[in-house]
């Protein structure tokens, strides 16, 4: 299915149309035709904000809905970010040549 902007540059091609025309019959014609066009991208727009609005709230409730204490010890502290082994990086402690 198209998305709202392709019906708006479909609605602004009728309007480009419009001022083209040659006689009043083609220029009513497709005036009425950008009016169809800009009707369905509005429509569109309108479902597309619905889609949205309910995949957030899906993600939301879905986030609610897993308490903290479920996710493990330290999941989500400080803690659960350092690294488990007692010496994680002894090259560490050595003086920094500069120092020396």
């Amino acid at each position: 299915m198209p998305s709202a902007n392709e019906y708006f540059k479909m609605a602004e091609e009728c309007y480009r149309l419009a001022s083209e025309a040659k006689t009043e019959v083609d220029r009513l014609a497709c005036l009425d035709l950008a009016r169809t066009w800009l009707e369905a991208a509005a429509e569109q727009d309108d479902a597309e904000k619905r889609a949205r609005t309910a995949k957030v709230e899906a993600l939301a409730r879905r986030k609610s809905a897993t308490p903290i204490a479920s996710q493990g010890p330290d999941k989500g502290s400080a803690q659960s970010c350092r690294r488990s082994s007692p010496d994680p990086s002894p090259w560490r402690k050595k003086t920094p040549f500069w120092l020396r």
